[in-house]
């Protein structure tokens, strides 16, 4: 994940809608299939990929292929074309011929199979697959990947298994009994766990992803007599509880998503593609997300009976998922080539539709700094324990966000059910919130109380007593509570203003009334103290970022360093005997001690005072005259024509900041 600047408006109850509209529930990658491209040409691979790495594609599909050394040799050529190109493959693990006993043979071969599935040699049983050899087979190709030093990012385990072509298992021509379902789910478990176990080895690829087979989502209505299973997401549902197993999640390994293929109707796109999916979350839940492993439009229903082209397809597709209150991977289009839906004409040459593609890739890219527009997440501040108001009172602020078009708050969610349930109703309006994640304390940590004349004051313990196990403690099963529920979270900030006797009882209080720098963190006396916190604070991120790297949902979500109190040229620590280190000289001694490493970006915020909700000029005058003041008043004014920053006038404080941000894009600021 690239770095990022994190700016986030803070205008206490004033609800202004945001400029910048929230992260598209779809995700931030699409792929692209083309199937079998293992048995073409290198010349014909290099081309392939190329061309989908042109339409800003970030992921690729094709089948996990070779049972001889000279096509494990083409395979490998692939896999390390596609990483030339930038490409994270996903490979679909299917069974092999070489997976069954000799002699095996399949019982549906033959003409009517041709007919229906397209090929005729017909599907094996995965009930009768050899395990043994599916784990060797898996062994020898994974042994090749290594060898040639690349890595394979995800694996689907099997293909649309919920219907004959790919499955024998399917009863052919007959409605499924209760037997052969169940004979049919234990087939796929037993697959799908020997695949797990060999992928999981540390020698092979423990941090890829793994995803359940492509739903093919057969019609009851066209497919008289039956030869699928209806409502197929039962088959991925009885996994967590066969045989006594949990198929899905153990001790071995995790599931990461669950497969399913859409290929909508082109006259009613948008009600068909939101069917499937609500039948699929209505079974199976929101706790991982969907991977759409294949969809497609074809080339010969378009225009549609609305006129729309397909062009005009995609971008519906694209903005439906958008809608959709659902967690998902990356799309993978069905396909480069080649089918009625494949994306190059005759010649190879790509289709215009093809930008709709690209058009869509460029949206969700995520471009490294300089941060852009879009890159910022822009929300409002709903602190001083919101969760303990009652249901009421949280909904009514809650819509009125939502009213405003306010798409991301920061805030706690504290352990408990008051917690969850305020995270729930958020969740409910369309809102993500980026999470000030607690430093955690081992039960008994004294909390001294503020002395007199120092009213709120060490809002927060001694940093120096953050305990990283009593941390993963609390945050590890909270954030897995709220992942059940499908929460995506728009970052992990940890702590709050982690460097001034505000929120670090480490400072003592009288303090001396300076701002330390960072020669002060080494030769004074307090400054050492708040240093061994720092350090404390910089091994309880080393545990965020674990449990992050390892979660089911929030694998993408960005940690951001505790947002800091910028009084450096102020006299108010001064005044009040209150001490502080500068913002750089907090941010340089993490870095020193691997901030870097730890987190995807610095947090921005520009708290506005609920009376004074534009301090735009002045704020502007001062910041580009680096003095950084801790402002507590100002009065309200429109940002005139003329101004540092090139605004025009009647400009918005909201748009002030993300204008600075944009022309200040490596700094950390905390205004206040």
């Amino acid at each position: 994940m690239e770095k990022r600047l994190y700016a986030i408006v803070v205008l206490g109850w004033l609800l202004v809608a945001s400029p910048v509209s929230g992260l598209a529930q779809a995700g931030e990658e699409i792929g692209i299939d083309r199937s079998n491209l293992t048995r073409e040409s290198e010349a014909v691979q290099q081309k392939t990929l190329r061309d989908i790495h042109a339409l800003h594609a970030t992921w690729f599909r094709d089948v996990l292929s070779g049972t001889t050394p000279q096509m494990i040799a083409k395979f490998v050529t692939e896999v390390r074309l596609a990483k030339q190109y930038n490409l994270k493959f996903l490979a679909n693990v299917l069974a092999a011929q070489a997976d069954y006993d000799e002699g095996y043979q399949s019982q549906n071969a033959g003409e009517e199979f041709r007919k229906r599935c397209g090929w005729p040699q017909g599907s094996s049983k995965l009930s009768q697959i050899n395990l043994a050899k599916l784990a060797q087979r898996l062994r020898i190709q994974f042994d090749a990947v290594k060898a040639a030093n690349l890595t394979i990012d995800a694996f689907e385990i099997g293909n649309e298994v919920d219907w004959i072509c790919f499955n024998g298992d399917v009863p052919d021509g007959h409605t499924p009994t209760e037997a052969e379902l169940t004979t049919a789910v234990r087939g796929y478990a037993h697959f799908l766990k020997v695949a797990a176990e060999v992928i999981r080895d540390p020698h092979y690829f423990p941090n890829a992803k793994i995803i359940t087979f492509g739903i093919a989502h057969s019609s009851d209505r066209w497919d008289k007599p039956p030869h699928h299973f209806s409502n197929p997401a039962r088959m991925v549902a009885r996994l967590r509880n066969l045989d006594g197993f949990n198929y899905l999640d153990n001790a071995t390994y995790h599931v990461d998503g669950y497969g399913t293929h859409i290929y909508p109707n082109p006259d009613n796109l948008e009600q068909s593609v939101t069917d499937l999916i609500r039948q699929d979350a209505a079974i199976l839940g929101p706790d991982k997300p969907f991977w759409i492993t294949e969809w497609g439009l074809a080339a010969n229903k378009y225009p549609n009976k609305q006129g729309q082209t397909r062009s005009g397809g995609i971008r519906t597709f694209y903005a439906t998922l958008d809608k959709l209150h659902v967690p998902f991977g990356p799309p993978f289009y069905y396909a480069y080539s080649p089918g009625g839906s494949e994306l190059i004409d005759a010649n190879g040459t790509l289709l215009p539709e093809a930008s709709a593609l690209a058009v869509r890739a460029g949206e969700q890219s995520l471009a490294p700094a300089p941060a852009q527009p879009g890159d910022l997440l822009v929300g409002v501040n709903l602190v001083n324990a919101p969760y303990n108001l009652t249901t009421d009172e949280q909904e009514n602020i809650l819509a009125a966000l939502e009213h405003a078009g306010v798409r991301v708050i920061r805030g706690a969610i504290p352990p408990g059910d008051k917690g969850r349930g305020w995270a729930d109703r958020v969740y409910a309006h369309g809102i993500k919130i980026e999470w000030i994640v607690d430093c955690g304390y081992a039960q008994g940590t004294p909390w001294p109380h503020a002395p007199e004349g120092f009213k709120g004051m060490w809002g927060e313990p001694p940093l120096s007593k953050a305990d990283p196990d009593s941390f993963r403690t609390y945050f590890e099963p909270l954030l897995a509570k709220l992942e059940a529920k499908g929460m995506v979270l728009a970052g992990f900030e940890l702590g709050n203003e982690i460097n001034w006797a505000g929120f670090n009882a480490d400072f003592p209080l009288p303090g001396q009334g300076r701002v330390f720098d960072k020669n002060d963190l080494v030769h004074d006396p307090e400054g050492r103290q708040i240093a061994q916190g720092l350090l404390q604070y910089v091994k309880t991120l080393t545990v965020l970022k674990e449990i992050r790297d390892h979660s089911k949902l929030n694998q993408r979500t960005p940690i951001i360093s505790a947002g800091l109190a910028d009084l450096d040229g102020s006299d108010w620590p001064h005044q009040r005997k209150a001490d502080a280190v500068s913002v750089f000289a907090t941010l340089d001694f993490l870095r020193t001690n691997g901030l870097d490493k730890l987190v995807d970006g610095t947090v921005f915020i520009a708290i506005l005072p609920p009376a004074n909700p534009e301090l735009a000029q002045v704020w502007l005058n001062d910041v580009h005259t680096s003095k950084r003041t801790a402002y507590r008043s100002a009065s309200r004014r429109e940002v005139q024509a003329e101004n540092h920053a090139g605004l025009r006038s009647g400009e918005s404080a909201a748009q002030v900041v993300v204008a600075l941000s944009m022309t200040r894009p490596g700094s950390s600021w905390f205004v206040k």
